[in-house]
């Protein structure tokens, strides 16, 4: 009976003391390909709403919208993958590139000295979301959007005005893949 008790004990002890759970510092290491988004969707309701404003009929707001979704176009500019290393930076395929670390719940992706993006994300196995707050996508693209007329100001405000986050879905590159 004692030898049983010992054998019990020591299997618990080593299934116990098995491999733990990845961090997700550790579990983030690797390059990740885009997979999806829902930026179409959510630009998409803010130019409707513009353009039905302006006085188009909602149909061809509708249609004029769809025609711009189905272009992928949006999707285009955000495809190809992202490489975070274990030395905690990234590069992207665009040739972007900078440091990043976890804070909490959000990762934290630096490039050059002034833009630092905090982002939500989640890791479910080999898929990694990223979401980027309403907040942070008006802020990025006031900056980077220069309009030259009162029209592209409101055609601005107007995407702006009713946006979600944004979420983009990458896919874990297999050493196969």
């Amino acid at each position: 009976m004692y030898r049983y008790c010992i054998i019990v004990l020591l299997t618990l002890g080593i299934i116990a003391c098995g491999d733990s759970p990845m961090s997700p510092e550790e579990a983030i290491v690797g390059t990740w390909v885009f997979e999806e988004t829902n930026i179409s969707a959510v630009f998409a309701k803010g130019m409707e709403e513009y353009l039905v404003s302006q006085g188009v009929g909602r149909d061809i707001a509708k249609d004029v919208v769809g025609e711009v979704i189905n272009s992928g176009q949006l999707e285009a500019s955000m495809s190809g993958w992202i490489r975070m290393s274990a030395d905690n930076t990234w590069v992207d395929n665009a040739g972007d590139s900078g440091t990043w670390r976890i804070d909490g719940e959000e990762l934290v992706r630096t490039q050059g000295s002034l833009l630092s993006f905090r982002l939500m994300f989640t890791l479910d196995g080999d898929t990694l979301t990223l979401i980027y707050p309403r907040v942070l996508v008006a802020d990025m693209f006031r900056l980077f959007t220069t309009t030259t007329s009162t029209e592209e100001e409101r055609l601005l405000n107007a995407l702006i005005a009713n946006l979600e986050d944004i979420s983009v879905v990458y896919k874990r590159r297999t050493s196969g893949g």
